[in-house]
């Protein structure tokens, strides 16, 4: 089916509302899975356990990768390679959660909210993100026990907070896995629509490494035109 493009979070609410299967895996399409073994191990488990997810689990940290250490990154499930039990998700869907993306501005809360939109930009800003400010915050909201200027709540983690909130579980792949299982391409898309995004890894080298492994695993599985029509889209000699 074709669906209009919209923001991953909102296609991802309509995707399991809509779903009729038992589970769902998600895999973004500039991920290639290596080896399946640990998580489909953790799947088995999973489905027997009555998990209402499985993968990998990011914890809550300083946003540091995406350039902004003052946000607090919350816990999440590794969207880019994940499995859901679909009713679970509807259920959760039902009860208002979503896996849209989306931050929470902690910072100067007394501000006018037009102000507060411009002090937000200090987040990407090194000389302004080291400001203490800590003496001029107040009426600041705790999340799950902390405090920061900023949450970020990306892709699936307001969702899987209401599912953790509710006691649902959600079994989780060993990291020690992680590189032999799968490899991703970080931030492809955003960089390919943003060329400025700050929180995404060298294009030049994943698309390298992309054309080899089309050339040298999955050769059997393309056809030659196809191969050089993605060459040539590329502009790769």
């Amino acid at each position: 089916r074709r669906w209009s493009l919209r923001p991953h979070g909102t296609t991802l609410d309509r995707l399991f509302s809509e779903s009729t299967d038992e589970w769902m895996i998600l895999l973004d399409s500039d991920a290639e899975i290596l080896d399946p073994a640990a998580f489909l191990d953790t799947l088995r488990r999973g489905m027997r356990q009555g998990d209402y997810g499985v993968g990998w689990l990011q914890p809550t940290g300083r946003a540091i990768d995406a350039g902004s250490p003052i946000t607090l990154y919350m816990e999440r499930p590794w969207v880019p390679f994940c499995a859901f039990r679909v009713d679970a998700v509807r259920r959760l869907l039902a009860q208002g959660a979503s896996f849209e993306a989306r931050r929470i501005d902690n910072d100067l809360r007394w501000l006018p909210g037009w102000a507060r939109s411009l002090v937000a930009y200090r987040r990407h800003v090194p000389g302004l993100r080291r400001l203490d400010l800590d003496r001029l915050q107040s009426r600041q909201t705790e999340i799950d026990g902390r405090i920061a200027p900023y949450f970020d709540f990306d892709t699936a983690a307001a969702l899987h907070r209401r599912a953790r909130s509710a006691g649902l579980s959600f079994a989780t792949v060993p990291w020690e896995a992680f590189e032999t299982s799968v490899f991703h391409v970080h931030g492809g898309t955003r960089r390919l629509l943003n060329k400025l995004m700050i929180n995404a890894g060298p294009r030049k080298q994943s698309l390298a490494r992309a054309i080899y492994r089309l050339h040298s695993e999955y050769r059997a599985d393309l056809s030659q035109p196809l191969l050089r029509s993605i060459q040539a889209a590329e502009r790769i000699p």
